[in-house]
């Protein structure tokens, strides 16, 4: 699951981060405080 985070990261940005939070901020809050 990090790999595609950071694919995804890379390549939306805050894009990405929010789609991240919308489908796992309960599994990945870690990575939602981190960013």
């Amino acid at each position: 699951m990090l790999l595609i985070i950071a694919i995804f990261y890379a390549l939306q940005g805050e894009f990405a981060f929010l789609l991240f939070c919308f489908e796992g901020c309960k599994s990945d809050d870690t990575i939602i405080i981190n960013r």
